[in-house]
């Protein structure tokens, strides 16, 4: 016999093994409340599809209406005869309110602007990069989803592997309590070294409880972002892309650069339009000169061609300039982040290969103690604490091996996203 036996009496045990599985199975119950939350899986659903739904599911959707609006009201701009409204004029002239002679003057007339000098084709250029920016948009957004729905999914996967880890550290912890049940009911161990044991196991279901809760909520996250109901069954099978530079198709430099010459042509059709437009004056006059004499139609004609004016446009001009170069300077601030993005994934891709290659081997070594370790304590070479201590060690590397997996995933998600991969 490898220890006296303990003066603990079996009913205590008893009392005190049912507390702790109280406790665990109000925890669980709390976890099993929550089991309806969890999503189906499809095989049939492919992450393309789901990119395409989170972006349909996106709030920035709505932007696209109001900006082929836009695109729209300028290109119908463009189309008019004239930049802006026909004004119809109308007056009447008496001496009624005087000496009354019957003298007396009306007219009606319309005025209608005209438009200056090549300024038609630079409102059509302007509607033109409006509509290119509606197509630009069209695919940031897509882009943009793509993004979110790499980050859940990768946040998915990683929560999946931490419940499978900890569901996996059970089961070990069970293979050790199977042990300490025999010998105990040889009478060859206390059973308050079962009471030991039994923490452990109620420590180790919070865990897997914690674990199952970070999947939930990762589930979740997953409806906010994709509106779904169903998971693809390949999503965690993304690989880094085969790009090593930003190219200039990237979906965001390519809206960012719609938005510059957007205000570049902006800025043009401003230094036109917001001077004061040539009009010509259409109408008709009757006048009458007096009570015993008939009355006089003519047909009127104007020109007004204003003179000057380009002081007062230049604020204006200024501020539509100043306002394409800080959409200058976003483009290339935005590249720089994306080429910093991607070059501190693809960085620390390498870091974390190598770091894996290295706790991968420390989970199989902790793995190998862990079972030599139960050997030995079968045969009475090690005690129950020695133990117990080799499979901390082995939750602890497992555990950090599992952090270093969902930072691989993460930066994928990072490197593709950085350089415009779109699934």
């Amino acid at each position: 016999m490898r220890y006296a036996r303990s003066l603990i009496s079996h009913k205590t045990l008893s009392w005190a093994s049912c507390l702790l599985s109280v406790v665990a199975n109000v925890a669980l119950g709390a976890h099993a409340h929550d089991e309806d939350a969890e999503l189906a899986v499809s095989n049939s659903l492919t992450l393309a599809e789901v990119v395409i739904a989170a972006r349909d599911y996106a709030p920035e959707v709505l932007l696209k209406a109001a900006q082929s609006d836009q695109a729209e009201a300028y290109a119908e701009l463009a189309r008019g005869l004239v930049p802006g409204r026909i004004n119809w004029q109308a007056s009447y002239l008496s001496d009624a309110w005087n000496n009354n002679k019957g003298i007396s003057e009306t007219e009606f007339g319309v005025e209608v602007g005209l438009w200056r000098l090549r300024e038609r084709q630079i409102t059509n250029a302007l509607g033109q990069a409006y509509g290119q920016r509606v197509d630009d948009f069209e695919i940031y957004l897509h882009w943009l989803a793509s993004g979110r729905v790499r980050s859940v999914l990768a946040t998915i996967a990683g929560a999946q592997q931490a419940l499978a880890r900890e569901e996996a550290l059970s089961e070990k912890l069970e293979e050790i309590r199977q042990s300490v049940e025999k010998i105990v009911s040889a009478g060859e161990l206390a059973d308050i070294e079962l009471l030991r044991l039994e923490q452990e196991i109620f420590e180790q279901q919070l865990a897997v409880l914690t674990a199952s809760s970070l999947l939930i909520d990762a589930q979740r996250e997953y409806r906010v972002v994709t509106g779904l109901e169903i998971l693809p069954a390949s999503y965690a099978e993304e690989q880094v892309a085969e790009i090593d530079t930003i190219p200039s198709t990237h979906p965001l430099l390519r809206l960012l650069a719609s938005e510059v010459e957007i205000a570049k042509r902006d800025s043009r059709r401003l230094a036109l339009s917001s001077r004061e437009h040539s009009t010509i004056n259409l109408g008709i006059r009757r006048e009458k000169t007096g009570d015993m004499l008939p009355s006089v139609d003519t047909l009127g004609f104007g020109v007004t061609i204003p003179l000057g004016g380009k002081r007062q446009s230049l604020p204006v001009v200024a501020d539509a300039r100043a306002e394409a170069t800080r959409a200058e300077v976003e483009l290339i601030n935005r590249k720089r982040d994306l080429e910093r993005e991607l070059h501190e994934a693809e960085h620390e891709l390498g870091v974390n290969s190598e770091a894996r290659g290295i706790s991968s081997a420390r989970v199989a070594l902790a793995e190998r103690r862990v079972a030599m370790s139960l050997a030995a304590f079968d045969e009475a070479e090690m005690d129950l604490e020695q133990v117990l201590r080799v499979r901390l060690e082995l939750v602890e590397v497992a555990r950090a091996h599992d952090a270093l997996l969902q930072e691989q995933r993460s930066l994928i998600a990072r490197y593709n996203q950085a350089v415009g991969e779109i699934p």
